[in-house]
């Protein structure tokens, strides 16, 4: 219809044309400012679109850590209604389609957006509602072609800071069977799709804790990895840290962590960061949620600080102030080391390797244990350990019929200072008492994407160790991991 068309129409006609050209215009420009317009295309009705982001607020970055880059292509990230799915099974949906023989590299320790995001994977515009359990990622083999490819020959690598060599990054059965993401590492447990609303999910590596340094050299991946909704919560959770003495912020170095409960009553690592210079600190994007906060810290005088747990933080905060952090004095006599073993065995009482990722843990107030984080020195850049079974050599004795790894850690020698964040943060004050620290240790088979294989008793707990101060070591009972397959 053409302007001579309307003017040369009757009264009554035109004005109704006239009409439903307007509203068909008006129904145009709502559509194209939806959230549903990709590409100029538009979703099934009653569908949902799900876009799909990375982040990772790193620790192990140089000059605090030994890594300039880490860089992982990614293939596909998939969802499941099942809990139980296994790689193979029906049910997978495909949330990034535009990734089909265009995997996208992207550096884990890369400078983040104004999003705080590392990179936008893609979107599934035409995603059925429903709530989804589980979540694969599948990475790119080795052998891939990547268009723009940072790490040479090898579609994933490492970049050491001390000499910018690039080493490939070992992903096997990651570019295969994929690193599964279950109920347990989604805050919330799981991802609800609603009918023609737009989700944003995060996958979120902890890159520092993921990597295994061989002793032959090479570098594996053990993928350490959650994710969250952050459609809800597209805001970040920032903050300062002081020194309890001084007022100032620490000369030094802190580490930041968001924990949650894992159902079994103990506080994981969601997120871990460092703090700036002058004391402050964010998480940008955050999963909708509640998180406990643990602060750990070292002076670089070599002085440790007792740590820090603010309880309670609700969903939606998006600053929590400053948070004081308490040095043990003297610096030598701030910290003990916690020396152990760990042995590792199969089902038919043979040795067998393992990566293992070791943990401490302590109790306090009303959760039976909190992670406490590594303080960061120039050896401990990351908020757990990863160490490798071995078989026994003249310089490794492993206990009968086992294969085993020894570690060391440096923690704190005085415990806990807990306060609730609403109540009493302000309360957060130093205290004299010694910790008593738990150590664990969980194990998974070298590139079987990080899942957890020994089933007998997991997690493997020490008894309570309480250190004492003076930088002496501590002797920790053997932690035996059997009933491997």
């Amino acid at each position: 219809m053409n302007a001579v068309h309307l003017k040369s129409a009757s009264g009554s006609s035109w004005k109704f044309v006239l009409v439903l050209f307007l509203l068909t215009a008006a129904s145009l420009i709502l559509v194209s400012c939806s959230d549903f317009t990709i590409s100029g295309t538009l979703p099934t009705p009653g569908a949902s679109k799900v876009t799909v982001v990375v982040s990772d607020p790193a620790t192990c970055l140089s000059p605090n850590g030994p890594y300039s880059h880490v860089y992982l292509t990614i293939a596909d990230i998939r969802a499941n209604a099942s809990d139980a799915a296994a790689p193979g099974d029906s049910g997978w949906v495909d949330l990034t389609p535009n990734l089909s023989g265009a995997p996208m590299q992207v550096d884990l320790l890369g400078t983040p957006d104004a999003n705080c995001l590392l990179a936008t994977l893609g979107e599934n515009p035409d995603v059925t509602p429903g709530t989804f359990k589980q979540f694969q990622v599948i990475l790119a083999a080795n052998a891939a072609t990547v268009v723009v490819n940072a790490c040479g020959s090898s579609a994933s690598c490492v970049v050491l800071a001390s000499d910018s060599s690039v080493h490939a990054l070992d992903i096997s059965d990651e570019a295969t069977t994929g690193i599964l993401i279950s109920p347990k590492q989604i805050v919330g447990a799981e991802l609800t799709v609603v009918a023609n609303r737009a989700n944003t999910l995060d996958i979120n590596f902890l890159a520092c804790e993921s990597i295994v340094h061989d002793e032959n050299g090479s570098y594996r991946l053990r993928p350490v990895v959650n994710a969250g909704d952050v459609r809800s919560s597209s805001h970040s959770l920032r903050g300062n840290v002081l020194d309890g003495g001084t007022g100032q912020p620490v000369k030094g170095s802190v580490m930041v962590a968001l924990e949650r409960p894992d159902g079994s009553g103990v506080d994981r690592v969601m997120w871990a960061t460092l703090a700036e210079a002058d004391g402050s600190f964010i998480f940008c994007p955050i999963a909708f949620g509640a998180y406990d906060m643990v602060i750990v810290g070292t002076g670089s005088d070599g002085t440790f600080y007792e740590p820090s747990v603010l309880r309670y933080i609700p969903a939606g905060t998006k600053n929590i102030g400053s948070v004081k952090l308490y040095p043990l004095m003297p610096a030598s006599a701030s910290f003990a080391t916690l020396a152990g073993k760990i042995g590792s065995q199969t089902n038919s009482h043979a040795g067998i390797v393992l990566d293992v990722k070791v943990s401490v843990l302590e109790h306090a107030g009303d959760i039976p244990y909190f992670t406490v984080p590594m303080s960061p020195t120039s050896d401990q850049s990351s908020a757990t350990e990863n160490v490798v079974t071995a078989p026994p050599t003249g310089a490794l004795t492993c206990p009968t019929k086992m294969y085993c790894a020894d570690y060391s850690i440096q923690v704190p020698a005085g415990s806990i200072n807990l306060a609730n964040f609403q109540k009493d943060r302000t309360h957060l004050s130093s205290n004299a008492t010694l910790p008593t620290y738990v150590i664990e240790a969980t194990g998974s088979v070298p590139s079987s994407g990080g899942v957890v294989v020994c089933n007998s008793g997991f997690p493997f707990k020490t008894p309570p160790v309480t250190p004492s101060a003076g930088g002496v070591t501590v002797p920790v009972p053997t932690l035996n991991i059997t009933h491997c397959p």
